[in-house]
């Protein structure tokens, strides 16, 4: 255990070494390539919601400077990547996407080219450069993945140490600040310092629970001790650590941590049915909104106030303190009304972390009357009434938010299980159908076919949506494969 240590701080070491060699803007000399670099084309592959440029080159790009510019309402974010020493050859000036990623620009600079990589809205992706035989390779993955390359560095950077003594010294290495090399990693949470000797990994990951205030749920396969000491770290690294040494993997999702072994598996549960409307905070339900804004000279004085005001709510809401959060957002939405984000962002507050039905559907209503056709704020107010049992205004805001062209589709699956309660049956298969035409099946939207026709008696199409669910290859949790088995083999038994 000592070995291994000793071994990862040296990897850690060596970490710092390579973002000190990599990192974006450390001083204000631009790198320099080693000879002059002409650069022919660039190959785009883009699936699954991925973007891989391949920057196609006269040898491997090794030295490159990138930087991130924030996206406003219009226009937007971008990162883009300097290469020093280099010239076009026979390249397009833009390359098309479509993706994550609406498009590559590229053009000369005073010291050599410059490739702009426009993002598809004012969200910034994650990314990640590295040099490639042929040229230069850009990986982007969307901002709600989490980026692994900091585990790939550790554990190259171990591999590299098996092969050397441990006695071994590196020198003329400038060190890079630890703080920009975690924010390039991805770990950004609160920091921490630890010094445990041989501690048991159940009373870890309890630290962990304590420190990031989420709740860890741990397999009873787990087992072992770990030496732990750790100086000022994020406690998402710290984490991401010990499952490494310990060969245990983890899922996130609505604020919960499972943890289990590496060889197992984890697949989170399934709703089998919809007692009611409550709106989960996972993107596949309920998109949250962010608030993006850009001060400039412009802006009366009421706006720049109310500017400010949003970062401390957002910083309030990163703490979860959401009632300190919306009443922030209240104080800014009184000096900029006719900001319909902080509305709507009020709406989700109110709604999803707060409860308070009445509020959200008081500050969804304001922003349609501003704008009939934000589709999202018609959800959250029709949620909201349906929370609330207003039967009648909640249909009308549901109509309402499903009039856009394609409809919503949180919006088409909500509004189902709305008439799926109000036994407008009929009206719950029409718009799950529509879902699909639009949207494709889901298992989701299979199960809930299938329940609707068994609760109308039609025990044949019941029985021939649960036989597609079971044999669509979507991963289905024990207890609900048993509950589809079941009612096939009741449908059986009717017929």
């Amino acid at each position: 255990m000592f070995n291994k240590l000793i071994k990862l701080n040296l990897a850690l070491f060596m970490l710092m070494f390579v973002f000190a060699q990599q990192s974006s803007f450390a001083n204000d000399e631009t790198p320099k390539n080693s000879a002059p670099i002409e650069i022919t084309d660039i190959s785009v592959k883009a699936a699954d919601n991925t973007v891989e440029a391949l920057i196609v080159a006269s040898q491997s790009v090794t030295a490159f400077q990138d930087k991130t510019i924030a996206g406003t309402e219009s226009a937007p974010a971008r990162m883009y990547v300097d290469i020093a020493n280099a010239t076009l050859g026979s390249v397009k000036n833009e390359y098309a996407v479509g993706n994550i990623l609406d498009k590559i620009r590229i053009a000369p600079s005073d010291t050599g080219i410059r490739l702009v990589f426009d993002a598809d809205g004012p969200e910034i992706f994650q990314y990640s450069i590295t040099s490639d035989p042929q040229g230069l390779k850009v990986k982007i993955t969307p901002a709600s993945q989490k980026d692994n390359t900091l585990d790939q560095l550790i554990e190259s950077s171990v591999a590299e140490l098996e092969k050397q003594p441990l006695n071994s010294t590196s020198k003329g290495i400038e060190k890079s600040s630890p703080d920009d090399s975690f924010k390039v990693s991805g770990f950004d949470k609160e920091r921490i310092s630890v010094d445990f000797y041989k501690i048991d990994l159940h009373n870890v990951f309890r630290l962990f629970r304590e420190v990031s205030g989420m709740n860890i749920i741990v397999d009873e396969k787990v087992n072992g001790i770990l030496t732990l000491s750790l100086n000022d770290v994020p406690w998402d690294f710290a984490l991401d650590i010990v499952l490494n040494l310990s060969n245990l993997k983890k899922e996130e999702r609505f604020n919960t941590i499972v943890i289990y072994p590496a060889s197992s598996t984890f697949s989170w549960p399934e709703r089998t049915s919809l007692d009611n409307l409550e709106i989960e905070t996972d993107s596949n339900i309920l998109e949250q909104e962010t608030l993006i804004v850009q001060q400039t000279a412009n802006q009366s004085k009421e706006i720049m106030e109310a500017q400010q005001i949003l970062q401390k709510a957002k910083k309030a809401e990163h703490k979860k303190d959401f009632e300190e959060a919306a009443k922030l957002y209240e104080d800014a939405l009184k000096l900029w009304p006719d900001n319909n984000k902080i509305s709507n962002r009020l709406a989700t507050l109110y709604l999803v972390d707060l409860g308070l039905n009445a509020k959200a559907v008081y500050h969804a209503s304001n922003t349609l009357k501003k704008d009939p056709q934000n589709y999202r704020a018609a959800l959250y107010a029709a949620i909201g009434s349906a929370n609330m049992q207003q039967k009648a205004e909640a249909m009308e805001f549901f109509n309402q938010s499903v009039s856009g062209n394609p409809p919503m589709q949180e919006a088409l699956i909500s509004y189902a299980a709305f008439n799926e309660q109000n036994k407008m049956y009929d009206e719950a298969i029409k718009l799950l159908e529509k879902h699909d035409a639009f949207y494709g099946e889901s298992s989701s939207t299979m199960l809930s076919k299938a329940r609707i026709f068994d609760k109308l008696g039609d025990s044949d199409k019941a029985t021939q949506q649960y036989s597609a669910l079971l044999s669509s290859g979507y991963q289905l949790t024990p207890d609900l494969k048993k509950y589809i088995k079941g009612r096939i083999a009741a449908g059986n038994i009717q017929n």
